[in-house]
């Protein structure tokens, strides 16, 4: 069968965490942050997570350098693919938005 990981970061409104991730093709990998979802396969892609614009709640922002991450938000309000040199935001309990190329 294959590969499933599973990375959880649970607060981050005190906190930022910067993580830059390397899936190989062919295994499941999620990241779950207070505010997103993310769900790879085979992709280079980097997750900061930090406080909100909203006191108390965090923002997930997703870049990603090679591959395709597919990016909703723990509410089931939206969802969004995120190609390569692409980024998008997610504010705890909204919708990703503000997707925007890499530069």
């Amino acid at each position: 069968g294959k590969c499933y990981s599973l990375v959880k970061i649970n607060d981050a409104t005190m906190t930022e965490h910067d993580i830059l991730f390397n899936v190989t093709s062919g295994s499941k990998f999620e990241v779950i942050t207070p505010s997103a979802i993310a769900g790879v396969g085979g992709t280079t892609f980097r997750v900061v997570v930090g406080a909100g614009a909203i006191a108390g709640k965090t923002k997930t922002t997703i870049s990603v350098s090679a591959g395709i991450v597919t990016v909703s938000d723990k509410k089931g309000k939206g969802r969004d693919i995120v190609k390569e040199n692409e980024s998008v935001e997610v504010e705890e309990d909204e919708a990703p938005r503000n997707k925007s190329k890499s530069k």
